[in-house]
């Protein structure tokens, strides 16, 4: 598989691992400040490699106020441009998901799926090389969507030590996978966009350890993210 592809995989977080444990209470949440557009570089070892367009915002559905997130992920390698572009909507409470959309596309291959969310289960239909797949998965109290994790991790509030955990729903691959979200501390970090005063968390999923800073201030935007074992980051633009 090609380095773009690689990369865009990574960002999915798509594993084909749906090992499942008994999930604690729900978490608890601090909102961030919303209706933003941040856009961050993808760095592949030292190269820049692509963008990631993270945008959400807050609107009315029926009488709820819900969140609509959505990004999009470009990739550019000698072999071609490859896209990922996912749109979610959540409940603005507690954002538990709603509804979610991905399509992934790269040298002419399109990989696409349609979620639909309820209290304890989550209907995934997907589109792949090898045809098209429905399955219903079960889902408990700390599920989310993993498009929705670089968002939800800006709104839990955990100290240096605290740890959590919680699952996240890959349509692509039809599974929910356990991931635990500890604290490091307090840092300071300078990216293209400035410098911030952050909290940094420790993502752990399948043995696999990414480094996340957040802003300490209202956006709690998140400032880079570092998966050391592929060498990719993504850092905040101006």
């Amino acid at each position: 598989m090609k380095k773009a592809l690689l990369v865009i995989l990574g960002l999915t977080v798509l594993f084909l691992c749906c090992a499942k444990k008994k999930e604690a209470l729900v978490i608890n949440l601090s909102q961030p400040k919303w209706n933003e557009t941040n856009k961050y570089q993808i760095v592949v070892d030292t190269t820049p490699s692509g963008t990631y367009v993270l945008t959400n915002k807050t609107s009315q559905f029926g009488n709820e106020t819900i969140i609509e997130l959505t990004a999009v992920t470009l990739v550019k390698s000698i072999n071609g441009e490859s896209r990922d572009s996912s749109s979610l909507i959540l409940h603005k409470d507690n954002l538990k998901p709603i509804k979610s959309t991905k399509i992934i596309t790269s040298r002419g291959a399109t990989l696409s799926s349609e979620i639909t969310y309820t209290d304890n289960k989550a209907i995934i239909k997907a589109k792949l090389p090898s045809g098209d797949k429905s399955i219903t998965i079960p889902i408990g109290p700390n599920s989310f969507d993993n498009d929705e994790i670089t968002t939800l991790m800006g709104a839990i509030d955990l100290k240096a030590g605290e740890e959590k955990e919680l699952s996240v729903v890959i349509g692509l691959s039809g599974t929910s996978i356990p991931i635990k979200i500890k604290g490091i501390g307090e840092e300071k970090i300078k990216v293209p966009a400035g410098e911030f005063d952050c909290r940094k968390y420790e993502m752990n999923l399948v043995g696999r350890a990414i480094d996340v800073w957040y802003e300490k201030a209202e956006s709690k935007r998140m400032i880079k993210y570092a998966d050391t074992q592929s060498n990719m980051a993504m850092i905040l633009l101006p």
